[in-house]
């Protein structure tokens, strides 16, 4: 089902409260980390993606992935809940064309890994200027790699992730991710399946998404301090 059929279909909630995992047996989980930015003002958007080719489940935050899921994961500004969603990413790559000239790296991670990405999504379900998006994945990834990434230092943006992460040997331009249709955030420890029906509070009318706010998850306000603050700093989005 695309993106668009899914933002047409009914706003119906639901809410899915965390589930107790039992380990039957072992199996590779793979976490990549994404970053996409746009060229005039560097805000664009960074996601993880955890893909469960084992046999058990995991929890990520409340969000419980079967095995062989595969889960994409990040921080949103301007839509409906500002935290944890869940799922948006691989929807408006596959049917709207978003996020071209995403970056990405990737690697194995272990259960007891899995669990630490679970406990910091769980207790990292908010956004502002200062813990924007690309900071979330910055932090994820370092809590389980010795090969570091940075977002920037004063001004973090997906911009200075995509540039840390194009200098990984192994980095990936417009990776695929597999589509999930379970739309959803995070709030008070429960996983809400809703489908936004627009970004950015323009419209409620699925047919008026507006794709620029589509292709970063900062408001409008927040890019504009953004750009202010990194001029100042004489820095450049021009690449």
């Amino acid at each position: 089902m695309s993106f668009v059929s899914l933002l047409m279909a009914s706003m119906t909630i639901v809410s899915v409260s965390p589930m107790i995992v039992n380990f039957s047996s072992s199996g590779e989980i793979t976490l990549k980390a994404f970053s996409y930015y746009k060229s005039n003002d560097g805000s664009g958007y960074s996601w993880i993606a955890i893909i469960n080719d084992s046999n058990d489940g995991y929890n990520i935050g409340p969000y419980y992935m079967e095995a062989g899921e595969t889960v994409t994961v990040g921080l949103w500004g301007n839509l409906d809940h500002a935290g944890v969603w869940y799922n948006i990413e691989s929807h408006v790559i596959d049917s709207l064309g978003f996020f071209d000239g995403r970056v990405s790296v990737s690697k194995s991670i272990t259960r007891e890994q899995m669990g630490t990405v679970n406990s910091y999504v769980s207790s990292h379900d908010y956004w502002n200027i200062s813990y924007n998006c690309s900071v979330f994945v910055k932090d994820i990834w370092n809590l389980v790699s010795d090969d570091k990434l940075n977002c920037g230092w004063m001004v973090n943006l997906p911009a200075w992730l995509c540039d840390s992460i194009k200098g990984k040997s192994e980095y990936e331009t417009n990776e695929t991710i597999a589509t999930n249709d379970k739309i959803g955030y995070a709030e008070n420890n429960t996983f809400t399946q809703y489908v936004p029906d627009n970004f950015g509070g323009s419209s409620s009318s699925s047919s008026a998404v507006n794709p620029s706010l589509m292709a970063t998850s900062f408001p409008q306000r927040d890019i504009d301090e953004l750009m202010n603050m990194s001029m100042s700093m004489g820095y450049s989005f021009d690449r």
